[in-house]
């Protein structure tokens, strides 16, 4: 087991995080290369988070839970860091840049709602600025 494809289907068989999209604790990286040992090198893990974090999915987490506290989680599944608006704006623009992307290669019609929500919220933020 030294694939990307490989760490990805481990982290989903065996950590909640993984299997539905949920916001990632920061630094959540080291809790995996505790978790794997040298099974997995930095480099791998690195380019599985980086492919995971930027996924249209994977940030959809955040525009699904806009109106409510969101914590990120921790591998094991446990409760990790408040998510800041700074974040959710951040995790926002991910979600429509991963859509524009994805929107070339095939449907996404069932992410719609969705992206309404964000760019409602975003707006809303812009507004309360100063």
């Amino acid at each position: 087991m030294t694939t990307p494809r490989e760490l990805l289907e481990y982290l989903t068989e065996n950590y909640s995080a993984f299997r539905e999209p949920m916001l990632l604790e920061i630094g959540i990286h080291t809790q995996i290369k505790s978790a794997v040992g040298d099974v997995f090198t930095e480099k791998v893990i690195r380019k599985v988070l980086g492919k995971y974090t930027n996924s249209a999915a994977y940030n959809s987490a955040v525009v699904q839970n806009l109106d409510w506290d969101l914590r990120r989680v921790n591998l094991d599944g446990s409760s990790g860091s408040l998510v800041s608006d700074a974040s959710k704006r951040h995790h926002i623009g991910k979600f429509l840049r991963a859509l524009e992307r994805k929107e070339k290669k095939e449907d996404v019609s069932h992410y719609a709602e969705w992206r309404e929500q964000a760019i409602e919220w975003l707006a809303e933020q812009e507004a309360q600025e100063p």
